[in-house]
C-alpha cells in the first residue's frame, strides 16, 4: 500500500475520519454550531465495515504485532546491550496490561475492537551506526506482521521527525500501526528510544472468548442525569 504525507497526518490526528479543514476567519459561528470532528458519512462507515471483513482478526493481529515487538526489542538489545527496555503506559507509568476498547471514527458503528499496546521505552539511544541494521530487522518483522511501510516518514532526515531523530512507521488503513523512534538530542528526559503500537480496529474471531474492554459497550445504558436544582435568588433590598 502506498501512503502519502496527507495520509499519515490524517491517520495520526483522526484515524478513519475526515481530514479537518481550516475554518475561514470570515465565517461567523458559535461554539455550539461548529463541530471540528463531524461524524463520518454513511459511505465512510460502509467502506470501514467492508475493510474489516478483509483484515486478520483482532486475536491474530494482536499475536502478530506482539511477535514483531518482541523481535524488534530483542534485536535492538542484541545489537547494543545498553538498550534495555521497560514497559510504560501513555503517561509514563509502569503497565502490565494492554487497554482494549471500541473502535472510533468511521469504525465506531462496527463490533470491532481497538487496543493500545504498552510503550516500550529505553534510556539508551540507538546509534546512527547501528540504526540501519535495526531498521532492516524491524522492517522484516513488521511486514511479516502484515503492516505497510510509510516511505515518507521512514526516509532519512524525514520532516516528520527532523535530523536529530530517527524513526520508522508501519501501518494499515484501519489505524493499526507500529512506530519506533530514537533521539540523538541530549535532553532532560532519559526516554531516548520509544516503541509504540496500536490495533486500530479488528473483528474478534472469538477464539479467546469475551475480551473485556476498558470502557462500557454501546449497549450499556447511559445513567439517568441528575436534575439540577435551581435556587430562587433573594429579592434585592
Amino acid at each position: 500500500m502506498t501512503t502519502t504525507s496527507k495520509g499519515i497526518r490524517s491517520h495520526r490526528r483522526r484515524t478513519g475520519g475526515a481530514v479537518i479543514g481550516m475554518v475561514a476567519a470570515t465565517v461567523s459561528m458559535t461554539a455550539c454550531e461548529y463541530n471540528p470532528y463531524p461524524p463520518p458519512s454513511r459511505e465512510a462507515e460502509a467502506s470501514a465495515e467492508a475493510l474489516l471483513a478483509t483484515l486478520p482478526s483482532f486475536e491474530e493481529t494482536d499475536r502478530r504485532i506482539q511477535v514483531a515487538i518482541n523481535e524488534i526489542t530483542t534485536a535492538a538489545t542484541t545489537i547494543d546491550p545498553t538498550v534495555q527496555w521497560r514497559r510504560e503506559d501513555q503517561s509514563g507509568n509502569p503497565l502490565d496490561y494492554k487497554p482494549t476498547g471500541e473502535c472510533s471514527d468511521a469504525f465506531a458503528h462496527t463490533t470491532g475492537l481497538a487496543r493500545r499496546f504498552e510503550n516500550y521505552v529505553a534510556d539508551a539511544v540507538i546509534s546512527r551506526a547501528n540504526w540501519p541494521r535495526l531498521v532492516e530487522m524491524a522492517r522484516a518483522a513488521l511486514i511479516a506482521a502484515g503492516l505497510d511501510e510509510n516511505p515518507d516518514y521512514n526516509a532519512p532526515r524525514s520532516a516528520y521527525h527532523g535530523p536529530e531523530v530517527s524513526g520508522i512507521y508501519y501501518w494499515n488503513a484501519d489505524g493499526t500501526y507500529v512506530e519506533l523512534r530514537t533521539s540523538y538530542i541530549e535532553a532532560r528526559t532519559s526516554r531516548r528510544t520509544l516503541l509504540t503500537a496500536k490495533i486500530g480496529c479488528r473483528l474478534s474471531d472469538g477464539s479467546l472468548g469475551p475480551i473485556p474492554t476498558t470502557r462500557p459497550s454501546r449497549t450499556t445504558p447511559l445513567p439517568t442525569p441528575i436534575p439540577t436544582q435551581r435556587t430562587t435568588p433573594s429579592p434585592t433590598r
